[in-house]
């Protein structure tokens, strides 16, 4: 599998791993970033990040909770439960595909991903 096709998998898989609440997306700036849902109470940070000896990006996946403070009843305390091994899960499974990829092919996933966040909007407006 080339370092693409581990990118597109890492997109499949925030997306199917938080039932959509979470997405790979181009920020602002042109970089990759994880848009998550008002209702998640954890997420996934994703970075790719550039080795100045080597001039490749890796991929930087880190987890984090979004909680709040105050006191929560059983419920909530079981949804935050289950997001957090969610997002380990995640976590670790991202981290395994060690995505260390140039700047060209990173630029084209880019242009794609952007590109089809452009369909989906336009299919979105089509709709309305």
């Amino acid at each position: 599998m080339n370092e693409i096709e581990k990118l597109w998998q890492a997109k499949r898989r925030i997306e199917e791993v938080t039932a959509g609440k979470q997405h790979l997306i181009i920020g602002f700036g042109g970089y990759l970033t994880v848009q998550v849902d008002q209702g998640c109470l954890a997420a996934i940070y994703l970075a790719m990040i550039k080795n100045r000896q080597s001039g490749m990006y890796h991929c930087d996946v880190k987890g984090y909770v979004r909680t709040f403070s105050g006191y929560r009843n059983g419920a909530c305390m079981d949804q935050l439960t289950a997001e957090l091994e969610a997002m380990a899960s995640l976590v670790k499974e991202l981290e395994q595909l060690e995505i260390c990829i140039g700047e060209e092919e990173l630029l084209t996933f880019c242009r794609e991903l952007s590109s089809q966040e452009r369909e989906k909007e336009n299919q979105k407006k089509e709709e309305s």
